[in-house]
């Protein structure tokens, strides 16, 4: 079956196209020489006394990763449609999901002949092209196939990832039903209930009141066709806590099914790009299969059983935050270079009225020492995130092989290694979404008046990124039980 097919974004009308054409000026007649700021900035390169391509394959981790990353930005710069373009800095919200649609409908189209490892990398990318674009894919392929792999058994993992065909963005479109309107961080007290109908055989998934109306919850407004839905498992009456349910949204048609009802939550401060939309549900019924029951298991008599490992079943949460941390180098990278390049071809007053020229923005210090700070931590969070993802493989890949091999030694070993990973992935993403953004709006002020531009990507960025201090759990409670664990 072939990817989902979305219309690519309007083309300019010819009005525009004019405009745009009129602000390029040439053939014009100085009076005195112009700056050349290119010419600065390769003036400044031919005076680096270190070996630029080893020094990348340092902050990559790898040569082989170095030039993986420079292969898919060539990749990405000669893609018409995954390219970066100034006239996106100009589109309304229903434009911008228009390029997002095409943008995924192209990724889908790499997913098909890419290995997952190169595919990942390219996604990586991409989100820091555009924010919305890669938080769309990473709630299906992430949030909701992760949630599938960590919560449900091999078999619900192969069905719903590969028979449903979410794992390859086709047939299915996956979003993640966590965050309530009345709970966020504190997902043990979300509301929704999913009370077992033993007749039946089946699950009835209901939201109770207004607080436990699903909500933020990216992909639901318009894309979605399933959601991982967080709801209190009700057994005979009794409350066994916050578990996992696959409910259906969506009908073939992507009409909504009878019993959901789902709406857009309207504007947002940044990532107008993602259909983030709440969701209610009355009495919806779904298969006894549909809940995810790797950990907790419940069989058609009614008999519940909890085992002691059901804390493992919240790893797949962890890769989210590894992601974020990755992130967060990757658009730390991207501002200091734009800043410290403007610094090079920037020049303001004269330290002695006999030059010819006035100064680099660089060659003052004061400029250095709000710029060079943030270049030597956007190096320091290359470091430090490549070193996380190597630690959230190997522990996810020994996990697995512990529960295949059924060996509590090995177990317990990975529950150690969990916590550690717990810690690290809580206090990195927190410190670095925060560093991040410090970064971006000081990166932003460094370039003056032209730093207010939209067509830098300072403001629009800025908007995107700073969800990334809130999601995947707000940075003060991470940090907090982060430092919970060191202590106990």
């Amino acid at each position: 079956m072939a990817p989902i097919s979305i219309k690519e974004p309007k083309k300019l009308t010819k009005t525009k196209a004019r405009v745009v054409d009129s602000l390029s000026v040439s053939n014009i007649i100085d009076t005195y020489e112009s700056p050349n700021p290119a010419s600065q900035i390769s003036e400044e390169r031919s005076h680096t006394n270190f070996d630029v391509v080893k020094m990348h394959q340092f902050l990559e981790g790898s040569v082989e990763k170095s030039n993986l990353i420079l292969s898919l930005y060539k990749s990405i710069e000669r893609d018409p449609i995954l390219q970066t373009n100034f006239e996106h800095y100009d589109l309304g919200y229903k434009d911008e999901r228009a390029l997002v649609a095409s943008r995924i409908d192209r990724m889908a189209r790499y997913l098909e002949i890419e290995d997952s490892k190169k595919f990942l990398r390219r996604l990586n990318l991409m989100t820091v092209i555009d924010p919305s674009m890669g938080i769309r894919i990473a709630v299906n392929l992430g949030l909701f196939l992760h949630c599938i792999k960590g919560n449900g058994t091999d078999d619900q993992f192969n069905y719903w990832a590969h028979h449903e065909e979410a794992a390859s963005i086709k047939k299915l479109y996956g979003c993640f039903g966590m965050t309530e309107l009345g709970h966020g961080s504190n997902v043990a007290g979300c509301e929704t209930t999913a009370t077992f109908d033993i007749e039946r055989d089946e699950f009835v998934i209901d939201t109770p009141n207004i607080s436990a109306t699903k909500w933020w919850i990216g992909g639901a407004a318009h894309s979605a066709t399933h959601t991982v839905c967080y709801a209190r498992l009700i057994v005979k009456g009794k409350d066994y806590g916050v578990k996992t349910f696959i409910v259906p949204l969506r009908d073939s048609q992507h009409n909504l099914l009878p019993g959901v009802a789902i709406g857009d939550i309207g504007a947002k401060m940044g990532r107008q790009g993602v259909d983030n939309g709440w969701i209610q549900f009355s009495d919806v019924r779904i298969p006894r299969y549909y809940m995810l029951q790797r950990w907790c298991k419940v069989d058609k008599f009614g008999n519940v059983s909890l085992p002691p490992l059901e804390q493992l079943s919240y790893i797949s949460l962890l890769q989210g935050r590894v992601g974020m941390s990755t992130d967060s180098y990757r658009i730390g990278a991207r501002f200091i270079t734009i800043a410290l390049r403007y610094a090079v071809g920037r020049r303001q007053f004269k330290k002695d009225p006999s030059d010819k020229l006035e100064s680099k923005l660089l060659d003052y210090t004061l400029h250095q020492r709000r710029l060079i700070p943030y270049l030597a931590l956007t190096y320091a969070m290359a470091v430090g995130t490549d070193r996380l993802e190597k630690q959230h493989d190997i522990v996810l890949e020994e996990l697995e092989q512990a529960l295949k091999a059924n060996s509590q030694t090995l177990i317990n070993k990975s529950l150690i290694d969990t916590k550690a990973l717990f810690i690290d992935s809580a206090s990195v993403k927190s410190t670095l979404t925060w560093l991040a953004a410090d970064l971006i709006n000081e990166a932003r002020q460094a370039c003056g008046g032209h730093g207010y531009s939209s067509y830098n990507g300072f403001g629009k960025t800025y908007s995107d990124w700073v969800v990334q201090c809130t999601w995947e759990g707000d940075n003060n409670v991470l940090g907090i039980a982060a430092g919970k664990t060191i202590i106990k």
